[in-house]
């Protein structure tokens, strides 16, 4: 029929003068335990292609700073190899001097809540600024500890860039269409 996954013990059963004559043996069905793991694996594999594959940074970070993952697209934004960002202390890393202030502000804003949409400036290995917003959420331990803060990000680099320009290009319209308004109403 389906098959089954079976555990089986077997142990030798010898008489009074040492001589085999038997064994004692144990069989379980572990089928439903099997199909559990092979379930589990599966979510794990579809969970794990989504964080690797997804547009935005996903990063799990442990409460004195360590990173403890990454995805890939961490590696791209930053410009640093995975293996130079897991191990390390996330916000020293990326928020350097000056950057710290931040981090300083977020752990206040945290304790008023979980953060959404927050912006920050992190530095690249280059040393380039990327403005990312994040989001986060707090995994916690069996007693309420906070245990990992798990942030999900996206570089608006490009868009908050995009909007300055449009900022500024509409302040020249502006200063144009005075002019402009202007010389007509002067003789």
């Amino acid at each position: 029929g389906k098959g089954a996954y079976l555990w089986i013990i077997a142990s030798p059963l010898y008489d009074r003068n040492g001589r085999l004559i038997g064994a004692i043996e144990s069989i379980r069905d572990i089928t439903d335990r099997k199909k559990a793991e092979e379930a589990l694996q599966k979510e794990k594999e579809y969970v794990g292609f989504i964080v690797s594959t997804a547009p935005n940074l996903i990063c799990g970070i442990a409460p004195d700073g360590t990173t403890i993952s990454a995805n890939q697209m961490v590696a791209n934004v930053t410009g640093y190899p995975l293996d130079q960002i897991i191990g390390r202390n996330w916000w020293k890393l990326l928020y350097p001097g000056e950057e710290y202030a931040q981090v300083v502000q977020l752990f206040e804003d945290f304790r008023e809540g979980p953060v959404v949409n927050y912006e920050m400036t992190l530095t690249t290995r280059t040393g380039e600024k990327r403005v990312v917003s994040w989001n986060s959420i707090n995994r916690c331990g069996s007693k309420g500890e906070v245990v990992e803060i798990i942030k999900i990000g996206a570089d608006i680099t490009e868009k908050k860039k995009m909007s300055e320009d449009l900022r500024i290009n509409a302040e020249k319209i502006k200063l144009f269409a005075y002019s402009v308004s202007h010389d007509l109403k002067s003789p």
